[in-house]
């Protein structure tokens, strides 16, 4: 089974949201979540659950694995 890159995908959702001139707060506002957890995923310390990743796709306008970067 391969794995997940953390920090890498953390980076990919971060400019992901400047991109779209979101700010931290204004992204975790818009997913109804604490900035405590965009900081974490974007610092790579977690992985979003996979309804954080359908409405970020859904944000975004991307692919899912778009946003996850396989370890290895």
């Amino acid at each position: 089974m391969v794995g997940i890159n953390a920090r890498e995908s953390g980076k990919v959702i971060k400019a992901k949201r400047k991109s779209l001139g979101m700010t931290g707060e204004d992204f975790a506002e818009r997913l109804d979540i604490s900035i405590d957890l965009v900081r974490a995923w974007e610092c790579g310390k977690r992985i979003p659950r996979v309804q954080y990743l359908v409405e970020m796709s859904e944000l975004f306008k991307c692919p899912i694995d778009e946003m996850i970067v396989r370890a290895g």
